[in-house]
């Protein structure tokens, strides 16, 4: 199953850029295994998708880009939300981060139907 884990932010042209090197320096070494999505095209930043795609078949593999989404959303001060594409179509499922709290592994992959 394709999944996405994408910053959500207020004023996300702030920390787009600090997210982009931290996703890129945990895939450099390997700490994280995905793909970093970073589409700052448009030019108003809220239209702007950053974070990483995975591509995962059960739940215990979510822990460890959970765990480092999440210390980047205590540094940052920000949130993410979490889905996966369907048929090209981008489907949300939950949230966690600064203001939504610690992500619940069981939980998100019970949401994406993960075994």
């Amino acid at each position: 199953m394709d999944i996405y884990m994408m910053v959500i932010a207020d004023e996300l042209a702030e920390v787009a850029e600090s997210v982009v090197e931290a996703v890129n320096q945990a895939l450099a070494d390997e700490s994280i295994r995905g793909e970093l999505i970073d589409d700052r095209s448009d030019e108003d930043p809220q239209q702007w998708r950053v974070g990483l795609r995975l591509s995962l078949n059960k739940k215990k593999w979510l822990q460890q880009p959970l765990n480092f989404l999440f210390s980047l959303c205590k540094a940052d001060k920000i949130d993410f939300v979490v889905g996966f594409y369907e048929d090209g179509e981008a489907e949300d499922v939950c949230y966690f981060g600064h203001n939504e709290g610690k992500p619940d592994l069981f939980e998100i992959g019970t949401y994406l139907g993960l075994k």
